[in-house]
């Protein structure tokens, strides 16, 4: 053991005692030894943390590529900025506008399928173009086991998910992103705002603008966890469930219900269970991948 002294065996037993840093050494091998990589980015807690590795490893050899488009909330893709920036990875954006494809808008129950397979399409070309042989995402284990087609149309198109590769879950992950240092390890959860309109409601440019709007108001009142679910001018307001009761004070006082009128809602109502990620999904379809 020459050359191996105590601090590295106390390294070395550490390591084997953390199951997180365990994970973190088996994905930063899933992300190198495979030639130029493009992560497809979205600023979220998963593909951050993929993206740090990717350009730990990789260096200038990783690309991270967000899409750019209507159902994308302004407020985060300033965050992917942000934190690509903070990451040192470089960021291309790409515009990706997803309502020009019928599948998307008319919003039944295979949207997502139809999205992720746009969006590999576009990420495909910036690879082709770029001559990156490699795309991986930030999808993890546990979003394996949700309602979740989008998956099947990125694995289709050839996208690596390393972090569902080593069966790291939504909690792995977040405890994964602290432990190498990323500053949005406690990020709350996002998802495009297509996402707030149920199946069967057609999307348009106004009304995601419209979700926005709200979502970027709630946001002012001091709410991180906001979703305002709509079919057009009704909205349903979800936040944290230890938030409902500040809500409805917020809205008893005026701060609420008139601010949403305004932006053309005629309906306000809070749900009083809290915020669900995907709540609009039909219970006949949840938990299936």
């Amino acid at each position: 053991m020459t050359g191996f002294g105590e601090a590295q065996i106390r390294a070395a037993a550490y390591s084997m005692a953390n199951p997180t840093l365990r994970k973190i050494k088996i994905l930063r091998a899933k992300l190198t030894g495979h030639g130029k990589t493009i992560v497809a980015f979205s600023g979220g807690v998963d593909s951050s943390l993929v993206a740090k590795v990717a350009k730990d490893e990789l260096d200038r050899d990783a690309l991270a590529v967000i899409a750019v488009s209507p159902t994308l909330p302004k407020v985060e893709l300033e965050a992917a900025r942000q934190t690509a920036k903070m990451i040192g990875i470089k960021l291309l954006e790409v515009t990706h506008d997803e309502l020009a494809v019928g599948e998307i808008t008319r919003n039944d129950e295979k949207r997502c399928y139809f999205c992720k397979g746009a969006l590999a399409a576009a990420l495909s070309k910036v690879a082709k173009e770029q001559g990156y042989v490699r795309i991986v995402d930030g999808v993890n284990f546990s979003d394996t086991k949700e309602y979740r087609p989008g998956i099947a149309a990125a694995t289709e198109a050839g996208i690596d998910h390393p972090l569902a590769e080593i069966e790291a879950t939504k909690e792995e992950v977040r405890a994964m992103a602290k432990l190498i240092g990323l500053l949005n390890w406690d990020k709350p959860a996002a998802a495009c705002l297509s996402s707030r309109i149920p199946f069967g409601t057609t999307i348009t440019a106004e009304l995601l603008a419209r979700v926005e709007g709200a979502e970027a108001h709630l946001r002012s009142l001091g709410f991180r966890q906001v979703r305002v679910r709509t079919d057009g001018t009704r909205g349903s307001i979800e936040v944290d469930a230890d938030q409902v009761a500040l809500l409805q004070q917020l809205s008893a006082a005026g701060n609420v219900v008139a601010p949403l009128e305004r932006l053309g809602y005629t309906e306000v109502a809070i749900d009083e269970k809290g915020y669900r990620p995907g709540s609009l999904v039909p219970v006949a379809l949840r938990g299936t991948p």
